[in-house]
């Protein structure tokens, strides 16, 4: 068992990023798998690049506590292999991302996984910001009654955050707290 450089990135064409952390202590590998410290996070313009050093055997364990982290399939995406959830991961990690908008700042958990399809490793990205259903991240800004929405797209070994769109809350229509 050897470990490999397995990086992901994360194009912001949204043009909202302002930073990206690893969360310490969330970094998960498949039991017997070696791993070389923490994650780790560089960027260059709007490219974001994220390397977790470490073995690749994916197993059952690794997924079921992916998906627990994220809050499930509901807020899963894997733009090339995925499906609903994961059924095995090799292993996954947290991240802290805040945005910036021209109504305030928003931040959002989200957590990044790696798999194996066919004959390549690939990314999954979850969180509880995330709706699958519109492959996009929703997040509140702020104690304000508005939210930034920001499609997604990205192959096997990217993610990239598309230009999105600052919008009120429609949670907050059915309360009336819009007024």
């Amino acid at each position: 068992m050897h470990t490999h450089p397995n990086k992901v990135t994360i194009k912001d064409e949204s043009r909202t990023v302002v930073g990206m952390t690893y969360v310490p202590g969330t970094f998960k590998v498949s039991k017997g798998q070696p791993s070389d410290g923490d994650p780790t996070i560089s960027s260059s313009g709007l490219l974001f690049t994220l390397e977790a050093v470490a073995g690749r055997h994916k197993t059952a364990a690794i997924a079921k506590d992916f998906n627990t982290a994220c809050g499930g399939a509901a807020f899963e995406y894997a733009p090339n292999g995925g499906g609903d959830k994961p059924s095995a991961l090799n292993f996954y990690f947290g991240i802290h991302v805040a945005f910036s908008t021209t109504k305030g700042n928003a931040a959002t958990m989200l957590y990044l996984g790696q798999g194996h399809q066919g004959a390549y490793n690939n990314w999954w990205l979850g969180g509880h910001g995330l709706v699958v259903h519109k492959r996009s991240l929703v997040i509140p800004i702020g104690d304000t009654k508005w939210e930034l929405s920001v499609p997604l797209a990205g192959t096997h070994k990217s993610f990239v955050f598309k230009p999105g769109k600052v919008q009120r809350n429609p949670s907050l229509h059915s309360t009336g707290d819009l007024s």
